[in-house]
C-alpha cells in the first residue's frame, strides 16, 4: 500500500532513533512525516501550521505519538491537542495513533480515554502499521502499488556482514524492526552511537540523585531503542532496571544501583563494537586520500544543508554530509561540520540552522 505525497504526519517522540524507525516504515507506503522530540515543540507545530493556512482543515492526517516523554508525556500531549481542536472549531479530529513499548489493555484504555484513536506497540509491527494506515487516512489518497526496494550495493553487503558478526546482535530481526529498510537500520545505530554518551551520562544523573520517574523514562526509551536493534539480552536488561526504578511494579533501589554501571559498561561495549565497522566510513576516510574542501563547495553544500533543515529532510541531510565527508577540511570547520550532522540526524533542525550560522561564510 502506497500514499500519495499529500500524505501530512508527524511523529512524536523525545529519542531520535525511534524517529528513524517510524520513518523507515513510513517510508516503505511513501509517506515522508514531520518529527517533533517533545509534547511542547509538536503543539508548537501543530499551531504553526495552522496560523499557515486559512482553513479550519487538520493540519494532519494522522499523528504518531509517544506515550512515555520527558516533560509533557504522549497522553498530556493528545488531551492538549484535542482542546486545541475544539479551541479552533475543527470538525474533524487528527487521528492520533499512540506509541508504545509497554502493552497492556489498561495501557490502551489510559490512550482511548486521553483522545486517542489507536495503539501501536514498539517495535513497529509492518501489518499492524498498514492496518492503522489504511483505517485512518483518506482512501482517495491510498493505492495498492508498492514502493520499489533498492538493490543492495557492495558496501551494504559488507557492512551487514560486519554487523551480522556481533555478538548479541540478531541483524534479522533489526532489519525487521526497521521495515527492511537498511539505511533507516543504519542512521539509527549512527545515531545511538552518537549519543550513547549522553544516554550514559542522563542515566547515571538520575540515578545519583535517585530521580526514579527520569531514571524509568532514560532506560525505558533504551530498553525500545536496544530492542529495535536486535539486541536483546540488553534490551531486557533495561526492562528489569525499569521495573526495579518504578515504584508501582518491583521497585528496588539496591538493584538499580548495582546494575547501571555494568549495564552502561555493555552499552560502551556495543557502542565500541558499532564504531569498528563501516557504519562511519564516510567521515573516518584516510584524510591522505581526500581532496582539500574549496570554500565554493562549503558554500554551496551549506546552502543545500540549510533548504534540507528547514525542510526537514533527513534523506538530503544525510547526502550533503556524504559529499562534504569526501573532503578534508581544516580543523575548526570540521568539528562545526560533525556539530551540526549530531543536531541533524537527531531531527534538532532547529539547532542546527543555528550551527550552520557559525560557519561563516
Amino acid at each position: 500500500m502506497t500514499a500519495d505525497n499529500s500524505i501530512k504526519c508527524l511523529v512524536v517522540d523525545d529519542n531520535p532513533v525511534n524517529h528513524t524507525m517510524a520513518a523507515s516504515f513510513l517510508l516503505t507506503h511513501n509517506i515522508k512525516p514531520d518529527f517533533s522530540l517533545s509534547g511542547a515543540e509538536a503543539l508548537e507545530m501543530i499551531e504553526k501550521k495552522a496560523n499557515a493556512d486559512s482553513t479550519s482543515d487538520p493540519v494532519y492526517d494522522i499523528i504518531f505519538m509517544d506515550h512515555m516523554m520527558p516533560g509533557m508525556d504522549g497522553i498530556e500531549t493528545t488531551r492538549r491537542i484535542r482542546e486545541w481542536e475544539g479551541k479552533r472549531g475543527q470538525a474533524k479530529q487528527m487521528p492520533i495513533i499512540a506509541f508504545s513499548a509497554n502493552n497492556s489493555a489498561d495501557k490502551e484504555k489510559m490512550f482511548m480515554d486521553a483522545g486517542m484513536n489507536g495503539f501501536l506497540s514498539k517495535p513497529i509491527v509492518a501489518e499492524e502499521l498498514g492496518q492503522v494506515l489504511k483505517q485512518w487516512l483518506p482512501a482517495d489518497k491510498l493505492s495498492s502499488a508498492k514502493v520499489p526496494k533498492k538493490a543492495l550495493d557492495p558496501k551494504t553487503e559488507h557492512l551487514l556482514e560486519e554487523l551480522a558478526n556481533i555478538k548479541g546482535l540478531d541483524l534479522k530481526a533489526g532489519l525487521s524492526n526497521f521495515g527492511q529498510h537498511n539505511d533507516g537500520y543504519f542512521l539509527a545505530l549512527r545515531q545511538f552511537s552518537e549519543q550513547c554518551d549522553s544516554y550514559i551520562k542522563e542515566l547515571k544523573a538520575a540515578l545519583k540523585t535517585e530521580t526514579w520517574e527520569d531514571y524509568s523514562i532514560k532506560v525505558h526509551a533504551l530498553k525500545g531503542v536496544l530492542a529495535a536493534f536486535g539486541m536483546q539480552r540488553l534490551s531486557q536488561w533495561a526492562a528489569n532496571l525499569e521495573r526495579a526504578s518504578k515504584k508501582q511494579m518491583e521497585f528496588s533501589p539496591e538493584i538499580c544501583h548495582e546494575e547501571t554501571a555494568p549495564f552502561c559498561d555493555a552499552l560502551v561495549k556495543f557502542n565500541d563494537l558499532l564504531c569498528k565497522t563501516a557504519l562511519f566510513d564516510s567521515n573516518n576516510t584516510d584524510k591522505s586520500a581526500k581532496p582539500l574542501g574549496e570554500k565554493k563547495i562549503l558554500q554551496e553544500q551549506i546552502d543545500n544543508l540549510k533548504k534540507a533543515c528547514v525542510g526537514c529532510s533527513s534523506e538530503d541531510i544525510e547526502k550533503i554530509f556524504k559529499v562534504l565527508y569526501d573532503y578534508e577540511w581544516d580543523k575548526e570547520t570540521d568539528q562545526k561540520l560533525k556539530n551540526i550532522s549530531t543536531l541533524a540526524s537527531s531531527y534538532q533542525y532547529e539547532e542546527a540552522l543555528e550551527k550552520i550560522k557559525l560557519i561563516g561564510l
